[in-house]
This record gives structure tokens, C-alpha cells and sequence, in this order.
């Protein structure tokens, strides 16, 4: 899933990830949040791999700090 409006900050919230999560079973999705900076982005980092439990392949237009879920850390990749 693409995000680059930055129009709705935070448009991707939980029940966009957990959707995403389902409908690719056991494959890994991808979220970008392309929209600068960091307070217009659709998703961050943290949400993502939290709400995900890390299965998310996140990148940004922003550059966001790594992320720590249960013992795994998740370096968001920067577009």
C-alpha cells in the first residue's frame, strides 16, 4: 500500500494494517508513507511494525528511528 498525499497524517491506522496483514496471509506487506515530513506521514514507522508484530516491509519519505517489537528491531528504510 502507497501513501503520498500527505493530506491525512496517520490515514493508515490499525484497522488499515490489520487488513493488510490478512489478505497477504503469510507473505510479508509493504506500507510506504511517502508524504514529508515525519507529522504528515500516513503511517510511522512505529505503528507499522507494532501493530503488524514486525511482518511489515516499511519504507518512508521521512527518515523515522528504529523500531524494537518484542526483541526484534526494524530499521525502516528511507525513499
Amino acid at each position: 500500500i502507497i501513501g503520498a498525499v500527505g493530506v491525512v497524517p496517520g490515514c493508515f491506522d490499525q484497522k488499515v494494517v490489520d487488513a493488510l496483514v490478512r489478505v497477504n496471509g503469510l507473505e510479508r506487506p509493504s506500507m510506504f508513507a511517502m508524504s514529508n515530513p515525519g507529522d504528515k506521514a500516513e503511517i510511522t514507522a512505529r505503528d507499522a511494525y507494532t501493530w503488524s508484530n514486525g511482518r511489515v516491509i516499511y519504507a518512508s519519505g521521512t527518515a523515522f528511528e528504529p523500531v524494537e517489537v518484542d526483541g526484534r528491531t526494524f530499521a525502516p528504510g528511507q525513499v
